[in-house]
């Protein structure tokens, strides 16, 4: 078995690692804090790290969700009401994340039709293939990138690209 360094420690590689983790229909069993800690893991090894939360809820963020059953907003710092799982993030990684780092079906579905309402498609037919799939994919490859919300505290690292990005894709909860 190689050492980490020698197989993932690629400073600059313009093709990032994606490590998905996924855990169905349960919420709160730890996914968030095993992602943040991978995460970790990833960094002391010397790799930039980044997350992205998925969400699979319809809302567009969540602030309007209800504390009971989804738990307590966090807020980004460019005012984006996500997943206390962003939090975490944020915290084990060092870094401030931004809205680009957390979608929800709702907010990917709202940027579908924001396109099409704008002329983004020229009139074609909008559908969930490949318009949705192609907008998921599209935010988490602009997740992966780095971003100017970094440069504040890390003007050093701005121009090198991540070589890996976290994503929890998150279930709903179970009743």
């Amino acid at each position: 078995m190689l050492p980490i360094k020698k197989t993932l420690k690629h400073k600059g590689n313009k093709n990032p690692k994606y490590i998905f983790v996924v855990g169905g229909v349960m919420s709160g069993v730890g996914k968030g804090i095993a992602s943040s800690s991978i995460g970790k893991l990833l960094q002391s090894r010397g790799l930039e790290v980044t997350s992205l939360k998925i969400d699979p809820y319809v809302n567009v963020d969540a602030g309007t969700m209800n504390p009971t059953e989804h738990g307590e907003v966090f807020v980004l710092d460019d005012g984006t009401e996500c997943d206390q799982d962003m939090g975490n993030y944020e915290r084990f990684l060092d870094r401030n994340l931004a809205g680009t780092n957390y979608m929800t079906t709702g907010s990917v579905y709202l940027s579908v039709i924001q396109r099409e309402r704008n002329l983004g498609y020229k009139g074609k037919f909008v559908e969930a293939m490949p318009h949705v799939t192609d907008e998921i994919t599209r935010r988490i490859k602009r997740a992966a990138e780095v971003t100017k919300s970094d440069i504040s505290h890390r003007i050093a690292k701005f121009e090198r690209e991540h070589n890996v990005c976290e994503v929890p894709l998150i279930g709903i909860k179970a009743r």
